[in-house]
């Protein structure tokens, strides 16, 4: 399953797995309304956001991603 350059960085489409890597080098907390959508999303409480840091949700996100085309994967086999 190939990733989809459903993001654009530099005016490039680009993967979003590229985005969260740039995205993971950032210490710095994020905004106080993007933190509280992150906060609701599925398994946000665990220790990929024990903190406010662009770096932590980035990690969270890339994770989730990962879970979801495991998911799919699975899926497809179980349809074969």
């Amino acid at each position: 399953m190939t990733e989809p350059n459903d993001v654009s960085m530099d005016m490039k489409p680009t993967p979003v797995s590229v985005v969260l890597l740039r995205v993971s080098q950032f210490e710095e907390p994020m905004p106080d309304r993007l933190w509280h959508l992150l906060e609701g999303a599925p398994g946000s409480h665990d220790e990929f956001l024990k903190d406010r840091s662009y770096r932590s949700a980035a990690e969270y996100l890339s994770r989730l991603i990962k879970d979801r085309k495991a998911h799919f994967e699975r899926l497809n086999q179980a349809d074969q």
